[in-house]
């Protein structure tokens, strides 16, 4: 057991996914902010960062498989329906088929980053071709689109190391493991494994000395946040947004 270091500021996985993500970018200012202002430290558990490695490997195959494979079947059907050849230019009709392709994604899957941002990505890359002196073809635009997709990856597994695998700018690893009677009530209340995982650890965390006090800090509104009144009442720790971490770390 180490001894009792102040507050410590629990991140939840939503919290690191929206910084790597570059979302609720005026909430996560503000927490940044009071966290120096009233000297806190912010940490991410061992569950947190393996959850965000789960969603990044799910990105990776979303974008770098699933994606691609659906925009070059929705182009090449629609190019086939109009006997045009894969060798021909990008055109207007291409981001017409890349409509229908998105049409198909959006009921079924989520990732990690808005799927209205991809899609702009997308568009904006065939539209940038389609409207060149020299378009590539199709073959082409795709090699270059899953370039510029892989480029994207990357950046976001850059961020994730500086943020809390490698350089810890956003917060340190505690690598506390939760008490599974802990992870159980918490899903009794309703929380599914994941978060319950996260917010034992934080208030593992407390129990054994880490901290003198745990504030868990989440932008799952839907999930975890409506739960916040059980949570304090049954297990005795804050789940809270992140606008207002720095109070409850006061009281």
């Amino acid at each position: 057991m180490s001894s009792a270091h102040q507050t410590h500021i629990f991140l939840d996985s939503s919290v690191v996914l929206a910084h790597l993500t570059e979302q609720h970018r005026k909430v996560l200012d503000k927490l940044k902010k009071d966290t120096a202002k009233h000297h806190l430290d912010c940490a991410v558990s061992n569950s947190v960062i393996e959850e965000c490695e789960k969603k990044m490997r799910g990105l990776t195959d979303f974008l770098g498989d699933i994606l691609i494979d659906l925009i070059k079947n929705k182009v090449s059907k629609q190019r086939n329906i109009n006997n045009r050849s894969l060798s021909e230019p990008i055109d207007y009709h291409d981001l017409l088929a890349i409509e229908q392709a998105f049409f198909q994604i959006y009921p079924k899957r989520g990732t990690i980053l808005d799927l209205k941002t991809i899609e702009t990505l997308v568009v904006d890359f065939f539209d940038k071709e389609s409207s060149s002196e020299k378009p590539l073809n199709l073959i082409e635009g795709l090699i270059q689109l899953n370039a510029l997709i892989l480029k994207l990856i990357s950046d976001i597994n850059t961020r994730l190391d500086i943020a809390i695998r490698i350089r810890h700018e956003l917060a340190k690893p505690l690598n506390v493991a939760p008490k599974q009677t802990d992870v159980a009530l918490l899903e009794v209340i309703g929380l599914d494994s994941d978060d319950a995982k996260h917010i034992a650890s934080a208030i593992e965390a407390q129990r054994n000395g880490y901290c003198t006090k745990a504030v868990f800090v989440t932008v799952d509104y839907s999930t975890i946040l409506t739960h916040q009144a059980d949570i304090l009442n049954k297990l005795q720790i804050w789940c809270t947004d992140p606008l207002y971490a720095a109070y409850h770390a006061q009281t």
